[in-house]
């Protein structure tokens, strides 16, 4: 498929669309120029033209889900608008001042920015959003940065099923589990840490653990989620020691102090691990 057809079907799957005048075709904010309204669509023939650029064409196949590999590559190719990390200057170009100020608050250096591909989506579903793409696989992780109407988190449309957020990838002796990436980049300024990407964890997570961890586990959520806590505990600890640890009150792990990670039950503490592919 060429790339201006993945920019036509990712605007099918990202935005809502509207019928034009007559009826007979659905009208979409074209994705190539950024013309408002520009791009029209029939869908009976699969006919895509821009009436700002002059130009169109026929999309090959309608067959494909929002969570199918083409979306996803289309989504990462048009939609996140990527920096670009050969220039230096990129996290001082005004279109990406917001993701960068939002990111270095966040304790994001730009190893850490490069590990996760993290990008600025400015278009389509996640604009305003900040993209995190799990080391590991097409899962991704959509976080809000500028206000506005919209859930602070828009994941990627994909089964979570086994999906861990590691800052890692050799395997170590133990790690801090916590439930989101942020919390991960955070506690990674210490030592190895796994964002599970929620509350729960499910037998291929635990089995991803398991093959990054040989014998030790800091369980570290939110302080609100203690039943969790014991049901993630419990599951961890059929293979590996499980520790239980908490954030101090009024913080979560994403904004503890390096000194409060630091004072965490390890038994050994190596921050080198984190980032090196």
């Amino acid at each position: 498929m060429d790339h201006p057809s993945i920019q036509v079907l990712t605007s099918l799957f990202s935005q809502a669309g509207r019928l034009s005048a007559n009826g007979r075709e659905e009208v979409y904010d074209c994705p190539m120029c950024g013309g408002l309204g520009k791009l029209h669509f029939n869908r009976a023939g699969g006919k895509w033209y821009c009436f700002k650029e002059g130009r169109g064409g026929v999309l090959p196949q309608m067959g494909y889900s929002p969570g199918s590999p083409e979306i996803t590559r289309g989504r990462q190719e048009v939609a996140y608008y990527a920096p670009d990390f050969r220039r230096l200057d990129d996290q001082y170009h005004p279109t990406q001042r917001p993701f960068y100020q939002y990111l270095f608050s966040r304790h994001c250096t730009l190893e850490v920015i490069r590990w996760f591909r993290m990008s600025y989506a400015r278009a389509g579903l996640y604009k305003g959003y900040v993209i995190l793409q799990v080391p590991v696989g097409d899962y991704f992780v959509g976080r809000k940065v500028l206000d506005g109407p919209g859930p602070k988190y828009l994941n990627a449309p994909l089964s979570k099923r086994g999906v861990i957020c590691p800052t890692f990838t050799r395997p170590v002796d133990e790690a801090v589990i916590v439930e989101g990436v942020f919390d991960a980049i955070s506690v990674g300024r210490v030592g190895p840490a796994i964002a599970i990407l929620g509350k729960t964890l499910d037998h291929d997570q635990r089995v991803a653990i398991q093959g990054l961890v040989k014998s030790r586990i800091i369980l570290l959520l939110d302080r609100d989620a203690w039943k969790e806590v014991m049901l993630v505990g419990g599951a961890l600890a059929l293979f590996l020691n499980v520790v239980h640890s908490a954030p101090p009150q009024g913080k979560d792990p994403g904004t503890m102090e390096l000194e409060e990670l630091k004072a965490l039950p390890w038994s050994h503490c190596d921050e080198h691990v984190n980032w090196q592919s």
